[in-house]
C-alpha cells in the first residue's frame, strides 16, 4: 500500500506579524507535512525574512511572485507546485492545532470515498489567548451539500484537506473573491465530490481587530446568492438576501458585545434567522460547557 503524503498550501500577503505562530504551529504538529507550498504575493513587509528562518526545518517550496496577483490567483499558482496526494489549506494568519494534519490525513486514508474533509474551528480575536467561540458546521455530506444549495457555507476552506485531484477540474476564480470559498466548494460538490466535516476544532482562526467594526458588506452576501443561482440554479429573493445581510451584521454585534448586550443581539438574530438560536446554543454549550 502506497503511503499518502500531505502538502500544505498557503497564500500570503503582508502577514509577517503572524508567520512565526503559523510556522511554529506546523512544526508542533504530531504529523509533519511532506511539503509546505508558500506563495508570497509580492509582500512588502518582512514575510520573506521570516520564511527563511524555517527552510531548514520544514520542506518549504517558496513561490515568490514579482507582482501582486490577488489571493485566488496566488493559490492557483501554488497548486502548480503541489507534489503530494492531499492538499491541506490554511491561511498564514491562522494556527493549526497539533493533531489537525494527522486527523484529517488518517480520515482520508480510511475513507477512500471521501474527497474533502473539513473540521470546526476556534475563533480568536487578535491573539490566541482571546478566544471567542467555536464553529458548529454539519458533519455529513448531505447536510453540507444542503447548506451550499441554500447559499450558505458548509465547510471552511482554511480548515479543509482535499485530495489533490479535486483541483484538476476546479481552480479558484479571482473575480469571486471574497466569495471564492463558496464558489469553489459549490462547484466541487456539484461535480459529485463527497465532503464531510470532523466535529473536532482543528484550526484557530484569527479575527482581526480591524474587522470587528467593519461588518461583512452587502455585496459579499449578494455575491453568494448570485453564485448560488449560477451554480445551483436556485434564485434567492432580494428580501431574503437583505435579511441574511442584517442577520450577519447582528451576529457580528453579538459576537463582540459584552455579556449584558449579548441576549439582546441573540434575540434579534433569532428573529431574523430562527435556526440560529439552536446553533448558537450548541456553540455555547460546546465551547463553555
Amino acid at each position: 500500500m502506497t503511503c499518502s503524503t500531505v502538502s500544505i498550501l498557503s497564500a500570503n500577503y503582508n502577514n509577517s506579524k503572524y508567520l512565526v505562530e503559523f510556522f511554529d504551529s506546523i512544526l508542533n504538529s504530531s504529523y509533519l507535512p511532506e511539503q509546505v507550498v508558500f506563495v508570497d504575493d509580492a509582500s512588502t513587509d518582512e514575510s520573506l525574512d521570516i520564511v527563511a528562518r524555517y527552510t531548514d526545518r520544514l520542506n518549504i517550496k517558496l513561490v515568490k511572485l514579482s507582482e501582486n496577483v490577488g489571493f485566488a490567483n496566488a493559490l492557483n499558482t501554488g497548486l502548480g507546485y503541489v507534489e503530494c496526494d492531499y492538499v491541506l489549506r490554511v491561511d498564514p494568519d491562522d494556527i493549526i492545532k497539533h493533531d489537525r494534519v494527522l486527523k484529517q490525513k488518517e480520515f482520508l486514508d480510511l475513507n477512500k470515498h471521501i474527497d474533502i474533509v473539513g473540521s470546526n474551528v476556534s475563533y480568536f480575536l487578535a491573539t490566541p489567548s482571546n478566544m471567542l467561540n467555536e464553529s458548529n458546521f454539519p458533519t455529513s455530506h448531505e447536510d453540507i451539500l444542503a447548506n451550499y444549495k441554500k447559499g450558505e457555507h458548509g465547510l471552511i476552506h482554511g480548515a479543509s484537506m482535499l485530495r489533490k485531484y479535486c483541483f484538476d477540474e476546479h481552480h479558484y476564480i479571482q473575480e469571486n473573491v471574497p466569495s471564492e470559498e463558496y464558489d469553489i466548494f459549490s462547484r466541487m460538490l456539484k461535480t459529485g465530490y463527497i465532503a464531510e466535516n470532523l466535529s473536532d476544532s482543528l484550526t484557530m482562526v484569527r479575527i482581526h481587530s480591524g474587522s470587528v467594526t467593519n461588518s461583512i458588506p452587502y455585496s459579499t452576501v449578494a455575491k453568494y446568492h448570485q453564485l448560488r443561482e449560477m451554480i445551483w440554479g436556485r434564485r434567492t429573493p432580494v428580501l431574503k438576501v437583505y435579511l441574511e445581510f442584517f442577520a450577519k451584521r447582528v451576529y457580528r454585534r453579538y459576537l463582540f458585545s459584552n455579556s449584558f448586550a449579548k441576549p439582546f443581539f441573540l434575540l434579534l438574530l433569532c428573529v431574523l434567522k430562527p435556526v440560529s438560536l439552536l446553533n448558537r446554543i450548541k456553540q455555547y454549550v460546546k465551547f463553555f460547557g
